[in-house]
């Protein structure tokens, strides 16, 4: 029971983080798609926090949902799910937004951690 409770509220933390970077992201205007070009560098809100709130909302919610299971298989799969987050999705994230903002997004990077 206290594994059910942790995990419902480990998936709404994380869905709640997850509205919080969608809401930052749309009050700038810009994509909130890894593959589509951003038009402003969002660094408010979760962003002032975390370069990747979407990211460790996701997490959460897996978490949640692998305690929700009841079963520990979820997380042999794990760090392969990160790897490909942190070393496909994420890099093309980071070298694109170099490109664009250069400096910008370089002195953001030294001022706000990648994940907490």
């Amino acid at each position: 029971m206290a594994g059910s409770a942790l995990g419902w509220f480990l998936i709404g933390l994380g869905l709640a983080g997850f509205a919080w970077a969608l809401a930052a992201i749309w009050r700038h205007r810009t994509t909130v798609n890894p593959y589509k070009a951003a038009s402003k560098l969002v660094t408010q809100g979760p962003f002032a926090l975390s370069r990747n709130p979407i990211y460790v909302s996701d997490w959460l919610v897996y978490l949640g949902l692998t305690l929700l299971l009841g079963s520990l298989w979820p997380l042999l799969f794990a760090p392969l799910v990160w790897a490909v987050m942190r070393y496909q999705v994420i890099a093309h994230e980071e070298a694109h937004l170099l490109a664009r903002f250069g400096e910008e997004y370089r002195d953001y990077q030294t001022r706000v951690r990648r994940w907490l």
